[in-house]
């Protein structure tokens, strides 16, 4: 009786010691896709903050800065090419020093340097005749009040 209740409890110890060890081979599992997720999310995060970085600085360019169609273009290849959010603060510290703002003109700064008009002024002819339909489509698009 003694030597079956001692095998009985090595049996035992053994479906234990076989249970424990596949409970962590589970945990080691789930671990490594813990792992994999975390890695995944963290990439994710990256390219996020990349993207925000990028818009914010095309944004602050756009706003300090009055720029044309094609210089517009080339500022979003420039942000396009930065890998990271310190170089695309280095793309937008660098642009910002080189593009050069267009001033718009007021007319007060102009109202002292213009010159003066000299002789008599003519009336105003219309360089082409509006066809009717064409002042009509006009009218509709808001283009031009229906005097």
């Amino acid at each position: 009786m003694m030597k079956s209740k001692g095998r009985e409890e090595i049996e035992e110890a053994k479906k234990k010691a076989a249970k424990a060890e596949m409970d962590k081979k589970k945990a080691e599992k789930e671990l490594q896709e813990a792992y994999a997720t975390l890695e995944e999310i963290q990439a994710n995060l990256q390219e996020v903050k990349l993207l925000n970085a990028k818009l914010l600085y095309t944004n602050k360019i756009f706003r300090a800065k009055n720029l044309t169609e094609s210089q517009k273009v080339k500022v979003l290849e420039s942000f396009d090419k930065a890998t990271s959010v310190k170089e695309a603060k280095l793309v937008y510290e660098t642009l910002n020093e080189g593009l050069k703002t267009k001033k718009p003109v007021n007319e007060s700064m102009v109202r002292g340097l213009a010159s003066k008009a000299v002789g008599s002024v003519e009336t105003k002819k219309p360089i082409f005749e509006v066809d009717s339909q064409f002042a009509r489509w006009q009218v509709l698009a808001g283009l031009k009040n229906n005097d």
